[in-house]
């Protein structure tokens, strides 16, 4: 039953799974002060995650230790831990060569079987009892004494067989053979011949079967034993290409964990301020903001699994901040994701770190001390959408069989499997036009359906789920238990409608999506109206009392829509009371949650009202100090007879990592100022091991603290004198070690020395020239200077001396009422910063974070009256990157094996290399400008309305 109190205040189970991601060396103090920052700012639970960048000897007693700190932190703060599976499935380190996993590879007409090195074979039951024994039982034993009670579960990350295609163990052939009566025709899994399609529908029902025996069972099992949640997500759930080539299929396995989940890297949010669009168009996107989800969701409803997790944020950029996170996370709450999973919590910002896979989560972001905001708000709509059970009387069937009669390996192009792909647009098409069209609807497995399927008082029931209506989109191909329940279904006098051919001569036969939505009316729960209804999204879900929770989200991130419902409603919100009306209106990129069978005033009548619009003038204070990337340099290694050119820093390191330099290194940079600047500092990794000098004189390299990150440590400057300055680095240099496979990077305790650009920090502006561009940021020229900040601004920062700043300002000005005034708002119309916190005269208003960007105004008195907004940013325009042609997007992809991709000029988005990138940096290419395109900073647009008395 809903609980107005608890729905203010949301238990830990609604607070989300975060990842955080240990990926440096571990300090024992320095984990214990992330831990209590995550838990004050709401975090509950956490998957203590190795990645790139750890510097330890795991999975070594050495780690072991650094874990049971974290273990002991947990329990005395109250927090959960989630475990990482030792390794991956496909990243096992010293696998004996017969639990590898196997597939079948074709070379001119001939096919053989070839064998991995560390990837287990999943399908083959002796090898994942191994695989459980070394990642599971000898890796956590000695955490044994806390499973169940401050350790909750084992994650495993996208277990799969990997992109190999055709997989193959030893009881494959044996279950064909008994399946069939034949042996595996390998010509007919590659290419279209003869009795093809019936060849590929039973070897990848052997594959499933497999998998489902082999791993997820054992898995299930062995944390059932162990008193632990099995927990995880799979890999490219989206669409059937993907499927086959990782995993087979996606449905019939959530069933077997405890929290089933999924992921979703990458962002397309295109509000109108500080867009984060698209950066590729690909249908493989747009399936994973629907049937990813809605597979989950339907599996996890129908096995009666309370929650369902979503691992989301990552890959995308580190302005992906409080309001992009919040609409992200309920764009997934719409189909039941109620358990957020941060991707993530970065312990370090260290080398390569810093760069992979943003946003980077934690105590060095500007908007960290607003965080908990975020996730008490996220945790409400969790805590929302958990009410009641899910209304969806409509089945789709998922055309997976017919799929695998589709799936030729050798026949894959530049845009997959023709027949495939067609079959995959058709469906999605569905999908999109079913959830736009509020159709309340679950998608159903075949698999699923064999096992737990059956027809009870004329309704369809998968496990815990009924439905009064089938939908058999383009299902060519279906199994034989399916055929016989919809018999019996149709019997009944149930509903069966099909889209294409089908075997099942009971449905009805429907030409087009259209007729089909037609068709379905009868079976509609809700008709919600809206001034663009495409843009809707509704989840529906009813207590066994009648009460009805609607969750509606908005899809459209540029503009704010009306929502009026079909039965009397009241908003839910944030500080848990109601407000009824008949139309709501529904924020950009933003949920509403409607109740029904509640007692809520109207919203109070419009009065006349007093509008005054405030001038894009500020009196400007700094909070944190700006900062300059000195991000160019030139080098000399130590036989050198003089300086090379100037290039990126980051192309200094892979010069001298591609020729394998070792020995001393210098690194001189230039610093120009207008006037003289004291009380600089200047940021570094490691200032221990370098010598530092600046314009001849030797510089301490003792450090005085940090700037932002603990790993940036300072140390101070002397004066910066007007003119040139010259900054030089010496230290010893050597090429960071490489991996043989890409995964262990995970893992793996990499030495060697990683260049980072240094960060001058202290009281100045920094600028240069704004240029022009088509992006969505502000383009400023590379060469930058220091001179003293400017205290009168305007609407943007970036340009006015703030390019690379990562901290907090406080705007001001004032402005004159000339009468008392009963209620008072500020609205502000773009706003282009993470967080804002409103001051009128001197008292704190509320803190801004998402739309609607409007406070009410308490103290607003005649005359003159101050207003200030304290904003923060994020570390976008800090760390980067900054120099991909196109501008800021949201995707930031670069694999574990390349994290620095993004912030490079080697490759552009289609592949292509460029040689030798840095010595043809101007003009622009594909792949990189000279220039920085950083995102906006600032507000503009700000109007005060009052009633008066």
């Amino acid at each position: 039953m809903f609980d107005v109190h608890e729905f203010r205040s949301p238990g830990e189970q609604f607070r989300g799974v975060d990842f955080w991601m240990l990926n440096d060396a571990l300090d024992d103090d320095n984990m214990r002060f992330q831990l209590r920052e995550m838990h004050q700012k709401g975090v509950s639970s956490f998957i203590a995650r190795t990645y790139i960048g750890l510097k330890s000897d795991y999975p070594g007693p050495g780690f072991k230790k650094k874990l049971w700190t974290v273990v002991e932190t947990a329990r005395e703060l109250g927090l959960k831990i989630y475990l990482q599976a030792g390794y991956m499935p496909e990243a096992v380190v010293g696998l004996p060569p017969e639990f590898a996993a196997a597939y079948v590879d074709e070379k001119d007409g001939q096919y053989s079987i070839e064998h991995t090195e560390i990837f287990v074979d999943m399908l083959n039951p002796e090898a994942v009892c191994y695989y459980l024994r070394q990642a599971y039982e000898e890796m956590w034993a000695e955490f044994a004494p806390e499973f169940g009670k401050t350790i909750l579960s084992v994650w495993v990350d996208e277990p799969s067989y990997s992109k190999i295609g055709v997989p193959w163990t030893a009881g494959l052939k044996e279950k064909f053979h008994a399946r069939t009566g034949k042996e595996v025709d390998f010509a007919a899994l590659f290419h279209d011949t003869p009795g093809c399609g019936e060849v590929r529908y039973h070897y990848w029902n052997c594959v499933v079967e497999l998998l489902r025996d082999a791993y997820f069972i054992q898995v299930r099992d062995w944390c059932k034993a162990h008193n632990l949640l099995f927990s995880g997500h799979l890999m490219r759930e989206a669409l059937f290409h993907g499927n086959f080539a990782s995993g087979a299929a996606m449905m019939p396995f959530y069933r077997y964990f405890d929290i089933p989940g999924i992921d979703h890297l990458t962002a397309d949010l295109p509000f109108r301020d500080s867009p984060l669009p698209r950066r590729v168009n690909s249908p493989i996107y747009d399936a994973d903001l629907y049937t990813t989800p809605l597979q989950c969701a339907s599996a996890a409803h129908q096995a009666g699994r309370k929650f369902m997790l979503a691992e989301i944020y990552g890959v995308t950029s580190e302005n992906l901040a409080l309001r992009d996170q919040k609409s992200m996370y309920e764009n997934f709450a719409v189909y039941g994701v109620n358990v957020r999973s941060v991707h993530g919590y970065f312990y370090s910002l260290r080398g390569r770190g810093k760069r992979a896979y943003p946003p980077h989560v934690g105590y060095y972001q500007p908007y960290w001390e607003h965080y908990r905001k975020l996730t008490d708000e996220c945790a409400r709509t969790a805590y929302f959408i958990t009410q009641g059970e899910v209304v969806a009387p409509v089945l789709v069937l998922l055309p997976w069989n017919t799929a695998a009669t589709l799936y030729a390996r050798g026949e894959i192009g530049t845009d997959g499997i023709p027949a495939l792909r067609a079959l995959e647009d058709r469906f999605l098409d569905l999908v999109v036009r079913f959830v736009h069209s509020q159709v309340a609807f679950e998608l159903g497995d075949e698999f699923v359906i064999a096992d737990t399927g059956s027809v009870e008082n004329g309704r369809f029931r998968i496990g815990c789920a009924t439905y009064s209506a089938v939908v058999l989109p383009w299902a060519g191909k279906l199994a034989d238990s399916t055929l016989q329940l919809l018999r019996r279904f149709a019997a009944a006098g149930g509903a069966v409608f099909a889209l294409g051919e089908t075997p099942c001569p009971e449905a009805k036969p429907i030409a087009e999506v259209d007729s089909l939505l037609t068709e379905l009316e009868a079976f509609r729960e809700f008709k919600f109206d809206s001034d663009n209804p495409a843009a809707l999204q509704i989840r529906h879900q009813r207590e066994k009392n009648g009460q009805e929770f609607f969750f509606v989200f908005n899809s459209d991130c540029a503009s704010t829509h009306t929502v009026t419902p079909d039965r009397p409603c009241a908003e839910l919100l944030s500080d848990g009371t109601f407000r009824s009306a008949k139309t709501f209106l529904l924020q950009p990129g933003s949920g509403l949650r409607l109740i029904t069978q509640v007692e809520a005033p109207a919203a109070p009548e419009k009065r006349p009202c007093w509008s005054l619009r405030l001038p894009d003038r500020w009196q400007l204070v700094r909070c944190s100090p700006n900062a300059l990337v000195l991000e160019f340099a030139r080098f000399r290694r130590e036989n050198d007879p003089g300086f090379s050119p100037d290039y990126p820093i980051l192309a200094i390191h892979d010069i001298l990592t591609e020729e394998e330099y070792q020995g001393k290194l210098t690194l001189r940079f230039e610093i120009n100022c207008a006037n003289p600047f004291a009380g600089t500092s200047l940021a570094l990794e490691n200032p221990a091991s370098q010598q530092i000098s600046l314009n001849g004189q030797t510089v301490p390299s003792l450090p005085t603290g940090y700037f932002r990150a603990r790993e940036f440590e300072t140390v101070a400057l002397p004066e910066l004198k007007a003119g040139q300055n010259i900054l030089t680095l010496t230290f010893d240099f050597s090429p960071l070690e490489k991996t043989k496979h890409v995964l262990t990077e995970l893992f793996a305790h990499l030495r060697g020395v990683e260049l980072e650009a240094p960060i001058l920090s202290g009281d100045f502006g920094v600028f240069s020239h704004r240029e022009p561009t088509r992006t969505n940021c502000v383009r400023m020229n590379r060469n930058f200077h220091l001179a003293p900040a400017l205290r009168e601004v305007g609407g943007e920062l970036i340009d006015r001396g703030f390019p690379f700043f990562a901290g907090t300002v406080c705007l001001r000005q004032s402005f004159t009422v000339e009468r008392a005034c009963a209620r008072a708002m500020l609205h502000i119309e773009h706003f282009n910063a993470a967080a804002g916190t409103v001051f009128l005269n001197g008292v704190e208003q509320e803190v801004l974070a998402w739309h609607p960007y409007q406070a009410v105004l308490t103290g607003l008195r005649p005359g003159e009256n101050i207003l200030e907004l304290e904003l923060c940013n994020s570390l976008r325009n800090l760390l980067g990157p900054s120099h991909r042609p196109d501008g800021e997007f949201g995707s930031c992809f670069g694999g574990y094996g390349h994290p620095n991709k993004n912030w490079i000029g080697a490759v552009d988005d289609q592949g292509r290399q460029f040689p030798e990138w840095y010595k043809y940096r101007t003009p622009d290419t594909r792949a990189w400008c000279e220039g920085y395109l950083q995102v906006h900073f600032g507000v503009a647009g700000i109007t005060v309305t009052w009633e008066e008395n």
